[in-house]
């Protein structure tokens, strides 16, 4: 009954009258439409359009699950451009309210982490005010504002309130802003497709009491996922929940806390209910600080997350950890003490970083470039795996799963092994999952259209998850028995296969011939000397004719 009672409000208004479909809407046309808008008429850098499009997002939905109430609200804001005239508030005048009212709630509500981020920056629309009391207009953010508070009153019109938030729209909000920008080029990191992020979830166990972390954060992808089916909830003012979740991020660069600030945004959007249940001051900023605060933490030290590692930490580790070479990172980190297989490149550290903050028996499920496996200066690494950990998986992904970076990647699954097993050095006893992938889900392009039908890294994670829970490993029964060997892009190959002083490259292990039945590589068309003799001579007349055509044109 509350709940229908909550859905009436909802629906109910001034021009409706009917019970509207409580369904997730997906507001990335308005996020596009915003960016233009602040395009034109600030000149934005898409980083900062990011910043602005987030910060009214949250002003706007705040106000629908009622956090935001009365003069702080979205709708009041909003109906003062209809009284203007008798008000004669000016545009400037109104943002000035935005900024008394709403954004220094925002602030309170919300107070700042140890690392200095919120849910907002604060860094756009200003205005000053005038010695009559009326403020004055300043770089055209005035009527910035009334053009997108226009564009979001018109959207909601059309869609609804901004209660039900797509997952797709949450977690691709950065590349919305981003792919088509030059200032990707120094983000220093990589955004993981959410259809990488819930496969790589669903390959690992989650359970209540739980330490899960995600070294290399990001927006808060991997831990929000993780967390979504866990409970979390308020007891006698007290946050109660299922798992600790750790985020670690490093400033990109200078003040530059985008990512940090989009992460606890988006935990507010998971947790909605939460706050919307709790929406008291006292709530609030408990909220803010016990779920936000304490989770996501941006770091400043040119080390960032790899500046302190405390070893037996965490039962999950799930992450996509930069990858760079960076002398100055190396050296820093092999000053620390903790990076002793020294790895070539930031993501060997962060590797290493992972397999000592495991507890004995935690998995890690990590996404990774070619050159951990391949690269033959990472024998000590390599030798470090073996010898503390499982290798559970590796699966193969295509080239542009990640829309900013042409390099190959793959998803290692490792469980750090107990104890005894390290100390009487166990061999691994049975066989690692392998899989080739040639499709995600998704067009692998800046559009990024679903492709449901075509989802090779989906049967890659359900094999994986048959594999993973078979009594024997060994001896594998049907119906799995056929189902795997059916699969061609599936191979289950022997620890012995991945010595320490070899290349891990799973691709290898694929025939040439095994490639073209499966569409990875296309047959050689092999021509006899006369064949390409005459081949060469229809050549030469084609390009005869085309410079008789040229000439024509001239």
């Amino acid at each position: 009954m509350a709940d229908f009672i909550d859905l009436v409000a909802l629906s109910v208004s001034d021009v409706n009258n009917t019970i509207l479909k409580t369904e997730d809407i997906d507001p990335t046309d308005l996020a596009k439409k915003i960016a233009g808008i602040l395009k034109r008429m600030t000149f934005a850098s898409s980083k900062m359009s990011l910043y602005t499009f987030v910060e009214v997002f949250l002003f706007k939905y705040l106000s629908d699950i009622d956090v935001l109430k009365d003069d702080n609200s979205f709708a009041h804001i909003y109906s003062l451009y209809d009284e203007d005239k008798k008000t004669r508030k000016t545009d400037a005048d109104i943002l000035g309210a935005y900024i008394e009212g709403p954004r220094e709630q925002m602030i309170k509500l919300f107070p700042e982490g140890k690392d200095g981020t919120s849910i907002i920056n604060g860094q756009i629309f200003h205005v000053k005010k005038g010695i009559d009391g009326h403020y004055i207009e300043e770089d055209a953010h005035a009527l910035c504002f009334k053009n997108i508070m226009e564009e979001f009153a018109k959207y909601e019109k059309k869609n609804g309130k901004f209660i039900n938030i797509s997952k797709d729209f949450k977690s691709k909000l950065f590349e919305t802003f981003m792919k088509n920008s030059e200032d990707k080029s120094d983000m220093g990191q990589f955004f993981t497709p959410l259809k990488i992020v819930k496969e790589m979830v669903e390959m690992v166990s989650i359970t209540n009491g739980m330490k899960i972390c995600d070294p290399a954060s990001g927006v808060g992808k991997f831990l929000l996922e993780a967390a979504s089916n866990i409970s979390f909830e308020m007891r006698s003012g007290k946050l109660i929940s299922g798992v600790e979740l750790t985020g670690l991020e490093k400033q990109m660069s200078g003040k530059d806390d985008i990512t940090t600030i989009l992460a606890k945004a988006n935990m507010l959007i998971y947790f909605s209910k939460l706050f919307k249940d709790n929406n008291n001051l006292k709530d609030i900023q408990y909220l803010a600080n016990d779920l936000l605060n304490k989770t996501f933490y941006s770091s400043k030290t040119a080390l960032g997350t790899l500046e302190h590692l405390e070893e037996n930490k965490y039962d999950l580790i799930l992450a996509n950890p930069p990858y760079y070479q960076d002398k100055t990172i190396s050296d820093l980190a092999l000053e620390t003490g903790f990076y002793k297989a020294k790895g070539n490149g930031v993501e060997t550290l962060f590797l290493e970083w992972i397999i000592r903050s495991l507890k004995y028996g935690g998995t890690a499920n990590v996404v990774l470039p070619d050159g951990i496996f391949t690269n033959l200066g990472n024998t000590n690494l390599k030798q470090l795996i073996l010898d503390t950990c499982f290798i559970e998986s590796i699966i193969s992904l295509p080239v542009g799963s990640f829309f900013n970076t042409p390099k190959k990647t793959y998803i290692l699954t490792l469980r750090k092994k107990i104890e005894e097993e390290i100390n009487d050095r166990i061999k691994q006893p049975y066989r690692i999952f392998t899989y080739i992938c040639k499709s995600i889900g998704e067009e692998l392009n800046v559009n990024r259209f679903d492709t449901p039908d075509d989802n090779d890294l989906h049967n890659a994670v359900s094999k994986y998850n048959s594999y993973k829970n078979l009594s024997d490993k060994n001896n594998i029964q049907e119906p799995f028995k056929k189902w795997f060997e059916d699969d061609g892009k599936m191979k289950l190959l022997s620890i012995d296969d991945f010595p320490s002083d070899s290349n891990w490259n799973i691709d290898n292990f694929w025939t040439d011939e095994e490639k073209i039945e499966l569409g990875f590589k296309e047959a050689d068309n092999v021509m006899t000397l006369n064949e390409f003799q005459l081949f060469l001579d229809e050549l030469v007349n084609d390009i005869a004719n085309y410079k008789e055509a040229v000439e024509c044109l001239k």
